[in-house]
């Protein structure tokens, strides 16, 4: 299980920081991550005239991660500026592009709850904001918080 109110990193940049300034909470926590999603591949064929099924070996394929968190910020122009962070750091691509001998696959640390650091080498589909006009209401200096989602995948099942 991972420590929410620890450290989560991913390509290096911390993820779930915030503070509180002049009574405000401002920067990027992580509220959710579900990690337990794990393809399973398995040789199954129906027996012919028989009742059942011949099956084969089972082997590990994918596991699928989903994370979910929001920014804050003192203003909206600051908060969106966050979003635009969060954005360029989960671009499905941006690992990549800086580096193609990593196939866009990079480490996902964080603590688990008995104080282990875990790391899942993970590759991103890309930050999920869903913007609607109701929510982002007031002055345009008024404080901000805007939920976010991303879901990645490790070609590895193994969590280090």
């Amino acid at each position: 299980m991972a420590d929410l109110s620890q450290s989560v990193t991913f390509r290096g940049t911390e993820i779930n920081s915030a503070t509180v300034i002049q009574g405000q909470i401002v920067g990027c926590v992580v509220d959710q991550i579900d990690y337990s999603e794990v393809d399973v591949r398995q040789f199954t064929e129906p027996l012919a005239l028989a009742q059942g099924l011949d099956v084969g070996g089972v082997w590990l394929g994918a596991r699928h991660i989903r994370m979910a968190g929001t920014v804050y910020d003192l203003t909206r122009a600051a908060t969106g500026g966050r979003i635009d962070v969060l954005e360029a750091l989960f671009a499905a691509n941006a690992v990549f592009l800086v580096d193609p001998s990593s196939f866009g696959f990079a480490p996902l640390q964080f603590l688990s709850l008995s104080g282990y650091v875990r790391t899942i080498y993970a590759r991103s589909n890309g930050l999920r904001v869903s913007y609607n006009r109701d929510q982002f209401g007031g002055n345009y200096n008024d404080p901000l918080a805007i939920p976010w989602t991303v879901t990645m995948l490790a070609k590895n099942p193994a969590i280090t």
